[in-house]
């Protein structure tokens, strides 16, 4: 029981060394950290929770049947859990940038196809199948995001810090995340009241921004070290400063701290038992020693005295 206890204070102790004003002060961490929250923001600002909030009202402003609308939404849902599924091995396979690039640009090309259909549509309704390519649109798209800015963002956001550093600066991320979350989620039907049909051309404009930063600043993290990344984002191989301040913070508590380095306790149970074991053989040594000599007294002794007769 007290074993766990000081092993989970020594935890405590290290998780403490590092700090939020670490986080924001360090030179080597603001580009990483910038990354993480951008992909965040792009994630969101993608428009996949607009397609999912309303989906209802994207199929029935399609002028898709209301008797389909149920199962073109499940559809949606369906497609959009197997292909997270299928991404997870995919990301070892293609790489991290490739299934941010590529998906990006369907979906860029998937939102101006919808954006005609709507146009096409709100001038001559009659046209047959349009409503099933609104569908088959929003399908590609929902494909698309699975596999590309739906699971990456949060992954390669957690590859591009070390340990210490990482807990703080994913909890930034996913607070943007949320924020994003809640700003589509306010927005997006005065969008659509002001917008009309050319609502998707608002996320086309930001996806196309998303694009391009992700192309010129987001690393590729497959088959790449922690120290590769991490060296990638510092003009030189050494920490920044503030990490170093960090870390040597972190060896003056463990140092204060009754309980002392992680090794202490093990060298000090080597150096007891060692203890233990020279007095034993010290104590074995003497005592042989001692009964050595009583023998060669008694045997003097004996060759000494006269015989009696």
């Amino acid at each position: 029981m007290d074993a766990e206890h000081l092993t989970g204070s020594k935890d405590e102790e290290q998780e403490q060394a590092f700090t939020w004003k670490h986080l924001f002060q360090s030179p080597d961490l603001r580009r990483p950290l910038f990354i993480a929250c951008f992909l965040q923001v792009a994630q969101q600002f993608s428009g996949i929770n607009a397609v999912f909030f309303f989906s209802k009202s994207i199929f029935e402003s399609a002028r898709v049947d209301d008797d389909h609308v149920p199962f073109a939404i499940i559809g949606t849902n369906a497609v959009n859990v197997l292909m997270t599924v299928v991404a997870v091995p995919l990301m070892d396979i293609a790489g991290r940038r490739p299934l941010l690039l590529l998906p990006m640009a369907v979906m860029i090309f998937d939102l101006i196809l919808m954006t005609v259909c709507r146009l096409v549509q709100a001038n001559d309704p009659t046209i047959p199948g349009i409503a099933y390519v609104t569908i088959a649109c929003v399908i590609i798209y929902v494909t698309a995001f699975a596999v590309g800015l739906g699971p990456i963002p949060m992954m390669i956001g957690a590859e591009l810090f070390r340990q210490r550093p990482r807990p703080k600066a994913m909890s930034v991320a996913s607070v943007v995340n949320w924020v994003g979350t809640f700003a589509i989620a306010m927005t997006f039907e005065s969008i659509q009241t002001v917008a009309g049909d050319f609502t998707f051309v608002v996320f086309v404009v930001l996806l196309f921004g998303f694009l391009v930063f992700t192309y010129f600043f987001v690393p590729e993290t497959k088959n790449r070290t922690i120290e590769e990344i991490v060296a990638s984002f510092s003009s030189s191989h050494r920490p920044s400063k503030v990490i170093e301040s960090a870390e040597e913070e972190e060896m003056k508590q463990l140092q204060a701290s009754p309980l002392g380095r992680p090794g202490d306790s093990a060298a000090a149970n080597d150096r007891e038992e060692n203890t233990k074991g020279e007095g034993e053989e010290t104590l074995r040594l003497v005592t042989s020693h001692a009964v050595e000599t009583t023998d060669g007294k008694a045997e003097e002794e004996a060759s000494t005295t006269p015989a009696v007769h």
